[in-house]
């Protein structure tokens, strides 16, 4: 059996999914492991690592790390139960939004914010169909298209260069987030690109934003995965509020 500190390690160095999927593998993690006040402070500090675009899972490790020793184990029950109706919350904004109920949906990178999103849209009666970047580097848009798939839904995959022949015949994008501010947000490379095109098709692009992503300035290090997208033309963030 995988020890606590080689899971941490794995969760650290996944370069493949979305921060709210490594949040919920960061959380299940701290929940099923009776790891020693110790051993937190280690993994809270090795998680610290992560890129800072990550902004999701650096606002979880502030919140909790001021209770390791001190009733952690209540306190990180409470945050789960103080944001587990988020994605509810966007996908009730998003509704209000979007042009029709059968939609044709672009999707780039793997986001898990995404993935539930078109899950709950599906249980609200929407007819989907995706059109799935590769999303390089790194691929990881096959990722996001087996978990789309298995929810039932036709997913067709596409190299990132064709997405020019494609865009003119989707209803709308979808895009999760790792940080946003007022003027911009981040997410993976190639997303600006797709923003561009959508723009010129008059093709609507949906930002899927947890307020917990929300930052003062937009920062990145990691500017081989990751790009600041400017908010302009047809694009939009929903989030839990609005």
């Amino acid at each position: 059996m995988i020890s606590f500190k080689e899971k941490i390690l794995q969760i650290k160095k996944n370069q493949s999914s979305g921060s709210s999927q490594l949040l919920q593998e960061i959380i299940n993690t701290l929940t099923t492991n009776k790891a020693s006040d110790h051993d937190l402070l280690w993994s809270f500090s090795t998680l610290g690592e992560i890129d800072p675009s990550m902004r999701l899972i650096h606002h979880f490790l502030e919140e909790l790390k001021p209770a390791i020793g001190y009733d952690f184990n209540n306190q990180i029950q409470e945050y789960i139960f103080r944001w587990e109706n988020v994605n509810e919350k966007i996908v009730k904004n998003l509704l209000n939004s979007l042009p029709n109920r059968s939609l044709t949906i672009l999707t780039h990178s793997h986001s898990g914010v995404v993935i539930e999103v078109i899950m709950l849209m599906l249980k609200y009666g929407y007819s989907i169909e995706i059109i799935q970047t590769e999303s390089h580097p790194g691929g990881e848009g096959f990722i996001q298209a087996k978990a789309l798939h298995q929810l039932g839904v036709a997913v067709t995959i596409i190299k990132d260069k064709s997405i020019i022949d494609h865009i003119g015949t989707v209803n709308c994008c979808f895009f999760g987030v790792d940080q946003y501010d007022e003027k911009s947000f981040v997410n993976k490379v190639g997303s600006n690109n797709i923003v561009e095109m959508a723009d010129k098709a008059n093709v609507p692009v949906f930002v899927l934003g947890d307020t917990r992503k929300k930052v003062n300035k937009v920062k990145l290090d990691n500017l081989e995965l990751f790009e600041i997208i400017p908010f302009l033309g047809n694009l939009r963030i929903i989030t839990p509020k609005g």
